[in-house]
């Protein structure tokens, strides 16, 4: 048994401790109330774990015993940790006596490198018959504190001659709506989610890249993330982002400007390149586009000047995205010519699309509603709505 617990005692770290205690209760050899000083020694096995030897003095006489300590709470916590003592031992006086106790205590941290100070109540027992409380508050020496698990590194292997190893791939663009950066096994699920919206569409980690200077020595990146239709305006060109919503843009050292638009919305942007940096600009943060409401007189299809107006300054902020146009009617009259009234309210909104430069394969005519919609006034059920669609939506 000693041979298989001498390993463990040399490996312990020590335990030191002296204290001032004070008692109060039935001792009839020092009275009700005395008090003392002590001093324990020992090791700590583990960091809940540790054996001490206790000596304490005073008027009650000298006491000698073995204790047992153990941690209750996280050995690690900053605020310190709670701990429960068992002992036993003889009281050296004229009558030696067994002496048993159990306690808690409570060990707080200081700012000294290797102390601390304990706090711990004893519930001290002579024989069978209750002897005392004890109180006591002592400078300790710090336990210990849990070692780190080591850090395994797995063997490096390597290849055979002739073995073939597939390095593994970095992070893919997966276009939009999602927009990112992603990992392989992430990519590939967002991929599968989009493969119907993709299917037409260029691959994915495809940009197009625009050169605005191939003669400057030197050269920057703008990377540009935005919805699929939308138009950048830089150096007098009129970029489109495509189905990846990615534009790469080379461009030299210095500032520029670029104007996104889409969907009836602009936002400028100015960034700062510099050679070989890369800038993101993000135009896919803009808000979700609303539908654009073209008023009509009652009982008229006709589109007024300042309707007109209206629906041409949309048309310049469209972008490339496709439209769909819905005529709407107001409750008076039949249900059949308020239906035929809503179809030419689209078509003449549709006309002006068409002679303000808008291909109509791009626009989509929908039906009216079955009802004049209860929950707008009347002047705005007389009205077409014109809503941006991202091109190659389902119509």
């Amino acid at each position: 048994m000693i041979l298989a617990l001498l390993p463990m005692a040399l490996a312990a770290q020590p335990s030191l401790e002296g204290h001032l205690h004070a008692s109060s209760g039935l001792s009839e050899r020092a009275g009700p109330n005395n008090a003392g000083i002590g001093l324990s020694a020992g090791a700590w096995f583990s960091p809940r774990f540790a054996a001490e030897l206790l000596a304490q003095g005073g008027p009650a006489g000298i006491a000698i015993r073995p204790e047992l300590r153990f941690v209750l709470t996280d050995p690690e916590a900053s605020w310190g940790r709670m701990e429960a003592v068992l002992g036993y031992g003889l009281n050296l006086d004229l009558q030696p006596s067994p002496m048993g106790a159990v306690g808690l205590g409570l060990y707080l941290p200081t700012e000294m490198e290797r102390w601390g100070l304990r706090v711990q109540g004893r519930y001290l027992v002579a024989g069978t018959a209750p002897e005392s409380f004890q109180l006591s508050l002592g400078l300790v020496r710090k336990p210990p504190a849990p070692k780190p698990e080591p850090i395994v590194e797995p063997p490096l292997v390597e290849p055979e001659v002739g073995e073939i190893v597939e390095a593994p791939l970095g992070p893919e663009w997966v276009p939009f709506p999602v927009c990112e950066w992603l990992s392989e096994e992430e990519a590939a699920q967002a991929r599968s989610e989009l493969a119907s919206e993709m299917a037409d569409g260029p691959s994915p980690g495809s940009a197009d890249v625009v050169v605005l200077d191939p003669s400057s020595p030197t050269q920057g990146s703008v990377i540009v993330v935005s919805r699929p239709g939308d138009s950048v305006q830089v150096q007098g060109e009129s970029l489109t982002i495509g189905p990846t919503g990615l534009l790469v843009l080379a461009a030299p050292p210095g500032r520029l400007d670029l104007i996104i638009t889409g969907a009836g919305q602009s936002s400028d942007f100015v960034v700062g390149v510099a050679p070989d940096q890369v800038v993101w600009v993000r135009g896919d943060t803009m808000p979700s586009p609303e539908p654009l409401r073209i008023h009509y007189p009652g009982g008229s299809r006709q589109i007024s000047a300042a309707e007109r107006a209206l629906l041409e300054d949309f048309i310049v902020l469209l972008g490339d995205w496709d439209v769909q146009v819905q005529g709407l009617y107001s409750p008076d009259g039949s249900s059949a010519s308020n239906q035929e009234l809503a179809d030419s309210r689209a078509e003449a909104a549709k006309q002006v699309l068409i002679a303000s430069g808008i291909s109509e394969d791009r626009i989509t005519i929908l039906p009216p509603p079955d009802q004049a919609p209860p929950e707008l006034s009347k002047t705005d059920q007389r009205s077409a709505l014109v809503t941006p669609v991202i091109p190659g939506a389902e119509q």
